[in-house]
Formats: C-alpha cells, sequence, structure tokens
C-alpha cells in the first residue's frame, strides 16, 4: 500500500475558493488550531506601516444641542443612530419609529430602534447641520453618523489623513 504525502493545510488555503473569513476559522478549535500550527511553521513577512493599518474606526467630536460628544463616522450604516439612554440624557424630542429596522454588525438582535429624532442640531465645527437620528436600545452609549448623513452634507473622509471634509452652504469644515 502505498503511503500518502502528508496535509499542507496552508497550501490548501491559499488554493481553496471560500466565502468564510479568516475570523469565522478562527473560531472553530480544529481550525485555530491547524492554522496556529501552519503559521508557526511558515516565514511570515513583515508588513510595512502602511500595510499594517486596521480597520480603526473613525471617531470625531461633534455638538449635539450645544454640547461637544464622542461621534463614531460609520460608512457601514445606512442611518445615524444614538442610544436610548444618551438621547434620554440629552432630553431629545422622540418620536415614534417610522418603520426601520437595524440590524447590528455582530447581528446582536438585542438592538433595536425604538423611535427617531428628527432635524437634530449637529454642529461640525462651526457648521451648524441637522438629521434624523434613529433611537436605539439593547447597546453601549452611542452617537453614530452613518452614509444618510454623509450624502446629505457631502461629506468626505480622508482615511490617509484621518479628516472629515465637509463643505456645506460655501463653509468647509
Amino acid at each position: 500500500m502505498k503511503q500518502q504525502d502528508p496535509f499542507d493545510v496552508v497550501k490548501t488555503l491559499w488554493k481553496t475558493p471560500t466565502n468564510m473569513t479568516f475570523g469565522q476559522l478562527l473560531q472553530d478549535d480544529i481550525y485555530r488550531t491547524e492554522m496556529m500550527k501552519a503559521l508557526e511553521a511558515e516565514k511570515v513577512q513583515a508588513l510595512t506601516l502602511r500595510e499594517t493599518r486596521t480597520t480603526q474606526a473613525l471617531k470625531a467630536y461633534i455638538k449635539l444641542k450645544g454640547i461637544p460628544l464622542p461621534v463614531l463616522l460609520d460608512t457601514g450604516a445606512s442611518v445615524s443612530a444614538i442610544s436610548k439612554d444618551l438621547a434620554q440624557k440629552l432630553q431629545l424630542k422622540v418620536e415614534a419609529n417610522d418603520g426601520i429596522r437595524v440590524s447590528s454588525l455582530r447581528g446582536n438582535p438585542k438592538v433595536k430602534v425604538v423611535g427617531l429624532v428628527k432635524e437634530t442640531p449637529l454642529s461640525v465645527q462651526y457648521i451648524r447641520t441637522s438629521g434624523t437620528l434613529y433611537i436605539v436600545e439593547g447597546t453601549k452609549t452611542i452617537l453614530i453618523l452613518g452614509t444618510d448623513w454623509f450624502d446629505r452634507y457631502q461629506a468626505d473622509i480622508k482615511r490617509s489623513d484621518n479628516k472629515i471634509e465637509i463643505i456645506y452652504q460655501g463653509k468647509k469644515a
């Protein structure tokens, strides 16, 4: 009986098409163990600073009702949102939800839209803007500006400089 060559997991990974992420693979104990063994055996080339960028969230400070607050600038969110506890602290006028539903990145079923605040005054530097904020519960205290706000104010994110640029009514911030 002829003996087979040993299985090469790295070679197989590079050649196998999949719709699964490495993060998902690493959640399984068997795959994680095999991948760690393979990666320890392989020589890993060091990356330059530009190549080692992480998927770090882009944060800024804005004023909401005149109060400076940290905000998450999320180009993956189709709507802007604020946590229920923060909306209550700021005493925002909450209206009934217009039927929109949200899903969090991790698929947390506990996050739900419980209302909205229309035309919320938001200031970026000296430019006054406004937008609808959907009130979400089941999440930590957070304020998110989504693509609805970016599109409305033609805001551009410059990741190379970690800056956001807004030109609104002839003013630039």
